[in-house]
């Protein structure tokens, strides 16, 4: 039987590709069809040579007939993001997510899609709707496996990163009864990375919520910070070794952003690293020094070395007599390869969770396909990793995990190369 065709086959390979999402990024601001259609000529233009037929007749239905583009166009970005990116749409969707991930022996963590909030009654309405999920959550799964992650943008429409003081108290108070609900249940919330101008109001709400809940609250820390060595001193500075901190490390999400912003505001360098080499360094570098002073290290990557490198640097660490745990591996639903690397992982007996983004309670697509596309794409790794795909890298990436120790077989192996204490 015929079936739609993976849409992530269709997006070209290389600079093509990433042309193509630069374009859809800037189509979500674009409401006349001809500039749209023009753009989108302008764009991939200088790569038409590199693109497969459908793309080719897309280009003369934009010249053309811009109108019959536009829509089409819509059609089929909304269908991309839909069924590829977006985990699930209301309470039926939520009930098919988690038993679609539990068959498969993987967890899951939900995002309700959404950003800065424009109004209180707007953030009042995301602490009903994680509320709602919750209680939801806890009919079709074992509550102590929820996991959710919480936008401090979100929660409050008046932030003031000049401010962080205010708005964090005003943040942490929203958000109390969602973590008191989470702790009572034994799940957990992440409260989620975002641009580095919301870093200390992020961090104080943390300290505010982890002080009282413990590590029913979780941080997500953003590798590509330049800040990001001095932020894990600080959670080894407040952390409580009978309640570790749990952070998720991500390589970051707002590449673009944090760059444009600086340029504007004519800053002498950015708050990221823009060369990849070091945001990776670092990565690495958090990963063994989250472990070395006790802290929960899960990791949020596709990157298959980064996979093989915590688990080293676990054994490493454990080798050398220091307690640590074994990192969950916490990838983004609908990115190539999440499928295969979570089965491989799954039978070697290591924790898979899926991010999720969804739509809760259920509405249009379109209202959160702005956050969705910014999340996925504007980090230029997780771009390329989706546009530079090909079967031989998949097989590789393959490989590599099918090489990777089974968790039954780390004591053995740590046991074997344990280094033994001098003498006093």
């Amino acid at each position: 039987m015929w079936k739609f065709p993976d849409p992530i086959g269709w997006i070209p390979p290389g600079d093509a590709g990433q042309a193509l999402m630069r374009f859809i990024i800037a189509s979500l601001n674009l409401e006349d069809a001809q500039k749209t259609a023009h753009i989108f000529r302008e764009i991939l233009e200088p790569y038409k040579n590199n693109l497969g037929w459908h793309f080719k007749c897309l280009m003369l239905l934009a010249k053309f007939f811009p109108h019959g583009f536009n829509a089409l166009f819509r059609i089929g970005t909304s269908l991309f993001f839909e069924k590829r990116f977006m985990a699930a749409n209301g309470d039926t969707g939520i009930v098919l997510a988690v038993s679609r991930t539990s068959r498969q022996g993987l967890k899951t963590n939900f995002d309700i899609l959404g950003e800065a909030v424009t109004s209180e009654k707007q953030a009042e309405r995301y602490v009903q709707s994680y509320l709602a999920l919750i209680r939801q959550l806890i009919t079709c799964m074992p509550p102590h496996e929820i996991s959710i992650s919480l936008k401090p943008s979100a929660f409050y429409s008046q932030i003031q990163a000049a401010a962080p003081e205010h708005s964090a108290e005003v943040i942490a108070k929203r958000l109390e009864p969602i973590i008191a609900l989470l702790k009572k249940i034994g799940g957990h919330a992440y409260l989620d990375a975002e641009e580095s101008e919301m870093l200390e109001v992020q961090k104080l709400v943390f300290k505010i919520l982890y002080l009282k809940y413990g590590s029913a609250v979780r941080f997500v820390l953003q590798a590509y910070l330049k800040s990001s060595f001095h932020t894990l001193k600080w959670l080894v500075s407040i952390n409580n070794p009978d309640d570790p901190i749990h952070f998720r490390l991500v390589r970051g999400a707002y590449w673009d952003h944090e760059c444009m912003r600086a340029e504007r505001l004519n800053w002498d360098e950015t708050p990221v690293y823009t060369d990849k080499d070091e945001t990776d360094l670092m990565y690495h570098t958090l990963i063994w020094q989250g472990m070395r002073h006790g802290l929960v290290v899960n990791l949020g990557t596709h990157n298959i070395i980064s996979i093989a490198n915590s688990i080293n640097s676990y054994i490493s660490m454990r080798a050398w007599g220091f307690e640590c745990s074994i990192p969950e591996f916490q990838m983004l639903h609908g990115m190539p390869g999440v499928k295969e690397f979570g089965k491989i992982l799954c039978q070697k007996g290591y924790s898979v969770r899926i991010y999720s983004p969804v739509i809760y309670p259920e509405g249009e697509t379109r209202e959160g396909m702005a956050y969705l596309v910014r999340r996925i794409l504007e980090n230029q790794s997780q771009m390329s990793f989706l546009v530079q795909h090909s079967g031989t890298k998949m097989r590789e990436a393959v490989g590599i995990l099918q090489k990777i120790p089974a968790r039954k077989d780390l004591p053995d192996i740590i046991k074997q190369i344990r280094i033994p204490k001098e003498a006093a």
